[in-house]
């Protein structure tokens, strides 16, 4: 039996690692028969005796296998044991057994046994790690995996079957994966030491230690933190028992265990703050900021070796630096070097700017050979040969240097490294020449503040395989090898973000989101599927917008125009397009289309300034110039390409351009319109014409789906955008409007004729119906007819005629009447003899009017009446139905009428639901009233259309969708969701019509105070049962402004439609459409009417009716205040100017509010954002108490309070006693309360009592 050791040498490397050692036994073995006597040789002088038979127990022995371990040659140790029997014996029933026990030291590396004399292996443990104990685990050591969800398997262990293990322990580290940040990141890294024994790195931030393995990924193996000490970490160092000691600027020191990872108290505490803790040959150092040097002594403590007072020693603020070279200390301030000679026990005289040394700043200092570097960051790099005792040449950016900052200094054997400005240089110390330079860009660094070297050796097996200067940003590590060629190793990513907090546009190309930065002047670059920040593309001008174009990516600048990047480098630069009309280079935004790499090429189009738009042609092989598109028109900032057309955003709606034809197409305009009680929908050949109070006529080509340029009066011969009623008689469309009656064939426009005397003169035209002879019109002066050939007037019937009332707002026909619905009743028209020969008045005041004719009975709906029926043919009324006999309670409002499918029926609507009645006695047939399941929704039934054996209707207000019933099968079908077809969930149906196999429904904003609503038209094809395109005349609505001047006059600004003034009597005087609205105030100031618009103060003089010049900034403002007035405010001698000014790629700066003394004419100005007033547009005021309260509306606004007498602000309220800081309103009551209201939902109104200062429930 046999019990295997091995006795294992430690040196410094306590690393664990253990040489490969192979057992080899040579052996020859006797008989060993149980049951028979001991058999052993007996010598008699020179003669040895054997008996005949016998058996060994050799017992347990211990093998010790220390001989001829040489791990260099790779020599294995190897232990003899040798066992002497009888010659020619045969040996038989033999037994072999080993023990080993790790825990009592007893084990042995991979052993082989061998029996040398036969050649064979008895026992063979190679390759399984050492027997009795294991060290590391089975394959990669040490094992690293992520959790998947929760737990990793892949580490263990080879055991013997029968082992028994008695002690288990393992060392669990916490790798950490880059940080990644949307805004600039950065991890300044100030020490690093080497690990001797296992080769990890230990480098310290500002209060924590990071440890790092160079061959594990993530390299960033473990860290410990150390905020509870509250102080900044000064130094690093690796004690005798290979326990890490930190250094703190408090003067304490803390011990991270080798072993096991624990913290504890290290090196006693300085009692006073240090700035610097190193460990050298000579001992222990720690020196204060003032460069006071202590020593660690025998007996651990502290003593002074230099004192800051000493007049041979730097005055010094900071330390940076403590360095040993042939046994003298060199100090690094920032004034200067200190000297302290180790032999002499004495400081030497001061090294700095005043003798020897190129700056007092010092940062670090490096032996290079026989030469001492001192690094600066303000005037390069000093060298001294302290072998000979001379200075050399200083290096700077006057000579080799690219920037007089050195950030890092290392050397390694005949290699220099500096890293200085945006460069890494390698000089070479052997034949004292300078490499090629490094660009930190080409080695994934950027030039910062966090710029710094160390050294990583090759000693341990967590070490790099070669020694490797470590460079870093404080974002990223980067290992290189300290050779001349410098070749990049690793990269360890620790942290990473843009390069710039300014960020102006984004977009994503194969996996990278490239983003531009405005003051970092550069393109940062996220790899998103590893979540890093990539080395940024340097532009060197402000990026203020991207593009792409198929592998190209396209820059727009600030000054310089265009850049285009292929495969992560610039290919070229275009420069910004020139017009003599625009002084601005500014790049707002960019579109492409095309490949630009390919020879196809792309087509590049761009907005530049405010008004002018560019193209650029690129293809593989060459680079177009900018070429003006057009100058004609204020561009709000946005251009985008779709199916070979671009698309501008202008004050003028959406411009289009052809791209392959080079050409502009008809501009999409904003129809500004919400909340449409009327949109007359009418198709002459292909193209749908839609009329829009305030807008004109919105126009859509139905055979391709373009939109075509609207009919108004800012392009055609109309007086008025109100537009009432389309009919369409055979090419041509007759539309009427608020101010005459058009024709449109078309191409041109003609106006309707007026008549000889006032009663033929109509001016609102608000319905036409064509009857095949004559073209029926109702007025505003009744019912009028026109020749439908040239549109001449014929005539005119009015109340003097015999209709119920002047305003008829319907009219229908049948063969031998002309019904002309008002608000007093229907005036029925004989069409011979064009007279009224009689009328259906209700008795109450009916606000509609709706007709069907069915087998000559005309069935007229009378809200609030029920149906009064007219038999044509015998000329005389029929009983009216009501509630009284045949309508249900509720149906006398009636809504909707309309024809069955079945003869001799029709449908009623009203406020009960449905009725469908006979016509020959107004039985009912079938009722479906609002509970019925065939009735969906809640709301009055609207607009009855069939088609086919579907009755459809719609509820106005109180729904968004269309319904239907199948009236031959009395089923319901499900509801069409036109609301959310055009993007108006909530909105209101204005108008329901069939034409063709088209169902066309007109929906608004539900919403009237909503800025931003839009109507627009859906369109659904019936016999496929699908939506079709919608018609989307978009636009914003903004607010009715109008104001009463003290003349009596009424001012009304409609959003951005236009500026109407009336006189006292009512009469209109005028009307403009050429400011920039929205007008979102009026007041009348210094025998002036103001208006607050976005492009200053406009001024208008109601004595001589005429207009004064504008308030800008610089000609009537103060210079500082913004183009854009949102606020304007008088008590009749000061006036309140409220205005913003806007960055340059379009976003809110600051609010500026102007005070006019009308007393002085003085003006003075305040800024929002500034001297802790909140920052936000001003948007209203309020006189309360002794103060003006000013309204600040931004997420981060408030208000503010000024006092007029000294036009000095007093105070303000910002979101820290306000709910919202978007104040959209205040006001003030009759007890100075002020009221703070807020455009954000659910914050309700602030209440502030200005008298007692306080605030109230």
């Amino acid at each position: 039996m046999m019990v295997m050791s091995e006795r294992h040498v430690k040196g410094k490397d306590p690393c664990k690692a253990v040489f490969l050692t192979t057992m080899m036994l040579f052996a020859s073995w006797s008989i060993a028969l149980a049951g028979v006597p001991i058999a052993s040789a007996h010598e008699a002088e020179d003669v040895v005796s054997w008996p005949l038979s016998g058996s060994n127990d050799t017992g347990w022995v211990q093998l010790d296998a220390v001989v001829g371990a040489d791990p260099i040659l790779t020599n294995q140790a190897t232990a003899d044991w040798v066992l002497e029997f009888a010659p020619g014996a045969e040996i038989s029933n033999v037994s072999f057994q080993v023990h080993v026990n790790g825990s009592d030291g007893l084990m042995i590396d991979q052993p082989l046994f061998v029996a040398n004399d036969i050649g064979v292996n008895l026992f063979d443990w190679r390759g399984l790690g050492i027997l009795g104990a294991a060290d590391s685990f089975d394959g990669t050591n040490p094992y690293a995996d992520r959790l998947a969800p929760n737990s990793a398997s892949g580490a263990g262990w080879t055991l013997p079957s029968d082992a028994t293990i008695t002690e288990l322990a393992f060392e669990a580290l916490a790798p950490v994966d880059p940080i990644t940040s949307f805004s600039p990141i950065s991890i300044p890294l100030h020490h690093a030491v080497h690990h001797q024994s296992d080769g990890q790195l230990y480098v310290n931030t500002d209060r924590a230690v990071i440890v790092l393995d160079a061959n594990n990924d993530p390299a960033f193996i473990d860290f410990y933190e150390f905020e509870e000490i509250d102080a900044d970490i000064v130094g690093l160092a690796i004690g005798p028992n290979e326990n890490i000691h930190v250094g703190f600027a408090n003067g304490m020191f803390k011990m991270i265990s080798k072993t096991d990872g624990t913290i504890t108290d290290g090196l006693p505490s300085t009692g006073f703050d240090v700035g610097l803790f190193k460990v050298l040959s000579s001992g222990i150092y720690a020196l204060n900021n003032d460069g006071t040097l202590l020593k660690l002594d025998a007996s651990n403590n502290w003593i002074q070796v230099v004192s800051s007072s000493s007049n041979t020693w730097p005055a010094a603020t900071v330390v940076h630096d403590l360095h040993q070279e042939n046994n003298i200390l060199y100090v690094a301030t920032d004034d200067g070097v200190g000297r302290y000679d180790l032999n002499a026990n004495q400081a030497l005289s001061i090294w700095s700017s005043a003798n020897v040394l190129h700056s007092n700043e010092v940062t670090d200092i490096e032996t290079a050979g026989n030469q001492l570097l001192f690094a600066s960051e303000d005037n390069g790099l000093a060298r001294y040969n302290w072998n000979s005792g001379f200075w050399l040449a200083t290096w700077s950016d006057s000579n080799w240097l690219p920037s007089n900052i050195v950030s890092g200094i290392k050397a390694h054997q005949d290699t220099l490294h500096i890293m200085s400005g945006n460069q890494l240089l390698r000089y070479n110390l052997t034949t004292g020449v300078f490499g090629s330079s490094i660009p930190l860009v080409d080695v994934n660094l950027s030039e910062s503040t966090e710029n710094t070297m160390f050294s990583w050796p090759a000693v341990g097996k967590r070490s790099p395989t070669n020694m490797m200067h470590v460079a870093t940003d404080g974002g990223r590590i980067v290992l290189i090898n300290a050779n001349m060629q410098s070749t990049v190793s690793r990269e360890i990513v620790l942290a990473s973000g843009p390069s710039g907090a300014e960020l102006t546009d984004a977009l994503e190309h194969n996996g990278i989101l490239y983003v531009g930065g405005y003051l970092s002047e550069n393109i940062d670059r996220l790899d998103v599927a590893s979540s890093v920040w990539l080395t940024p593309i340097s532009i060197g001008d402000a990026v203020t917008s991207l593009a792409l174009a198929g592998n190209t990516l396209i820059a727009g600048t600030q000054s310089d125009g265009l850049f285009l990047i292929e495969n992560d480098s610039i290919r070229a630069n275009i420069p910004a397009g020139v017009d003599e009309d625009s002084n601005s280079n500014y790049v707002v935004d960019i579109a492409a289309i095309g490949d630009c790499a390919s020879v196809a090429g792309c087509q590049v189009l761009f907005i530049q300034g405010q008004n002018t738009a560019y193209r650029v042609d690129v293809d593989s092989t060459s680079v177009g110039s900018a070429n003006l598109l057009t100058s004609d028109y204020l561009l709000t900032g946005q251009v985008a390409t779709y199916a070979g057309i671009g698309y501008w955003s202008s004050d003028e709606g959406l411009l289009r351009y052809d791209v392959s034809n080079n050409t502009f197409l008809a501009p999409w305009g904003s129809t500004g319109v919400n909340g449409v009680d009327n949109a007359p929908v009418a198709v002459v050949g292909d193209v749908l014409h839609m009329g829009l109070a305030g807008y004109g006529v919105a126009r859509k080509d139905l055979a391709t789906g373009e939109i075509l340029t609207p009919l108004n009066s800012g392009n055609s011969i109309m007086n008025s955008n109100n537009i009432f009623a389309l009919e369409v008689n055979g090419n041509d469309l007759w539309i009427g409007t608020q101010l005459g009656g058009f024709i449109w064939d078309g191409s041109s426009m003609s106006q309707l004729t007026s008549g000889n005397d006032w009663t033929r003169r109509p001016s609102q035209h608000f319905d036409f119906e064509y009857d095949g002879n004559w073209m029926y019109a109702g007025t505003n002066i009744g019912v009028c007819r026109y020749s439908p050939s040239n549109g001449a007037i014929d005539d005119c019937l009015n109340v003097y005629d015999g209709m119920p009332n002047w305003a008829t707002y319907v009219v229908g026909v049948n063969s031998t009447t002309v019904f002309g619905g008002t608000f007093s009743g229907v005036g029925l028209i004989d069409k011979s003899s064009f007279s009224v020969e009689d009328e259906w008045v209700a008795t109450d005041s009916t606000s509609d009017a709706i007709v069907e004719i069915i087998d000559d009975i005309a069935y007229i709906g009378l809200t609030g009446i029920g149906v009064a029926r007219w038999d044509i043919s015998n000329n005389e009324w029929l009983t009216t139905w009501t509630d009284d006999n045949a309508l249900d309670n509720g149906n006398e409002d009636v809504t909707a009428l309309i024809a069955d499918i079945r003869p001799g029926y029709i449908w009623i609507g009203g406020e009960d639901g449905f009725q469908l009645l006979g016509t020959a006695n107004g039985t009912e047939f079938y009722d479906i009233e609002k509970s019925n399941s065939l009735y969906s929704g809640n709301g009055d039934p609207y607009d009855l259309t069939m088609y086919g054996y579907t009755m459809y209707y719609h509820q106005g207000t109180s729904s968004d969708s269309i319904y239907g019933i199948d009236v031959a099968n009395f089923t319901s079908i499900s509801p069409l969701d036109a609301g959310q077809r055009i993007g108006e969930n909530g909105g209101d149906i204005v108008g329901l019509e069939i034409i063709g196999d088209t169902l066309l429904a007109s929906v608004v904003s539900g919403q009237w105070w909503n800025q931003d609503g839009s109507g627009g038209i859906v369109q659904y094809d019936l016999p496929t049962n699908s939506w079709n395109s919608s018609i989307l005349p978009t636009g914003q609505v903004d607010r009715v402004t109008a104001f009463e001047s003290s003349s009596g006059h009424t001012w009304i600004s409609w959003g951005e439609i236009g500026l109407e003034v009336y006189s006292p009597s009512g009469t209109k005087l005028g009307f403009w459409d050429d400011l920039e609205f929205p007008i979102r105030e009026i007041i009348e100031y210094d025998g002036l009417i103001l208006f607050a618009t976005e492009d200053g103060v406009e001024r208008f003089n109601e004595t001589s009716f005429s207009w004064e010049s504008t308030w800008t900034p610089g000609n009537g403002l103060p210079n500082n205040m913004g183009d854009w007035v949102g606020e304007l405010w008088t008590d009749g001698q000061h006036l309140l100017v409220g205005s913003a000014s806007f960055a340059g790629w379009g976003g809110f700066q600051r609010g500026t509010v102007g005070h006019l003394d009308g007393a002085t004419g003085l003006w003075s100005t305040f800024n929002t954002g500034q001297n802790g007033i909140p920052n936000g547009y001003p948007l209203s005021v309020s006189q309360c108490g002794s103060y003006v309260y000013i309204g600040l509306f931004n997420n981060n606004g408030g208000v503010v309070y000024m006092d007029l007498n000294t036009s000095a602000v007093q105070g303000s309220f910002t979101t820290s006693v306000l709910s919202n800081g978007r104040v959209a309103a205040v006001a003030c009551d009759s007890v100075d309360t002020l009221y703070i209201g807020y455009d954000a939902e659910g914050e309700g109104i602030s209440k502030y009592d200005t008298s007692s200062q306080s605030w109230l429930a």
